[in-house]
């Protein structure tokens, strides 16, 4: 059973990685939406996050508060 969990991270890892330098829309937990170019994530720290940047900022969003991610531009 443990198998599964495993392979949803791989794939969330295969479209994080894909959508790298794109840009993306992250929606919060709190229904907020961010907008900017992916530019790095990490899910082996604690917590998880993907940083963002958007007009020369960079957010750093702590992925346990992310309702979705989706690439804005196909």
């Amino acid at each position: 059973m443990s198998e599964l969990p495993t392979k949803k991270i791989t794939m969330f890892r295969a479209y994080l990685h894909q959508s790298l330098d794109k840009e993306v829309e992250v929606i919060t937990a709190r229904g907020e939406p961010v907008y900017g170019k992916l530019v790095g994530y990490s899910l082996d720290s604690d917590p998880p996050v993907i940083i963002i940047e958007n007009m020369r900022e960079r957010y750093f969003i702590n992925l346990k508060h992310v309702e979705s991610i989706r690439s804005t531009i196909q």
